[in-house]
């Protein structure tokens, strides 16, 4: 996976960091898979949130793509400007950032921090719809 094709896929390449492509996580297979389950409406993509934290909520590498994708969705949604799923995305985004702030601890933490480029992220604020 090279910066291009990234760029090319997300338009958002300031969000993705050098840490995050050499560890090959598979962000773009969250991000596909949220993207075929928009179609099916906002309470499919809540109801697989769910299911993907539970799966990956002790899995730092999976859970930072998650949170990754999440925050993607919500910069594609608001250029769109499709507030209704911006919105959505930005609530589930919240949830689980939150979470992975609260519960890795140590190198996992650096991991997270590392990948979400969690600084740059908490500085872009509130959405403002």
């Amino acid at each position: 996976m090279v910066y291009e094709d990234l760029y090319k896929d997300f338009n958002v390449l300031s969000i993705v960091t050098p840490a995050m492509i050499a560890d090959q996580v598979d962000y773009k297979g969250f991000y596909k898979f949220f993207s075929k389950i928009e179609k099916k409406g906002q309470d499919y993509i809540v109801f697989n949130f769910i299911e993907k934290h539970r799966q990956y909520k002790n899995n730092v590498k999976y859970y930072a793509a998650l949170v990754l994708t999440l925050n993607h969705k919500i910069w594609e949604h608001y250029e769109k400007n499709n507030k209704n799923l911006a919105r959505l995305y930005d609530g589930l985004w919240k949830r689980a950032d939150n979470y992975a702030v609260e519960h890795f601890k140590g190198k996992d933490a650096k991991y997270y921090y590392d990948i979400t480029d969690w600084k740059e992220t908490i500085t872009m604020g509130a959405w403002n719809y």
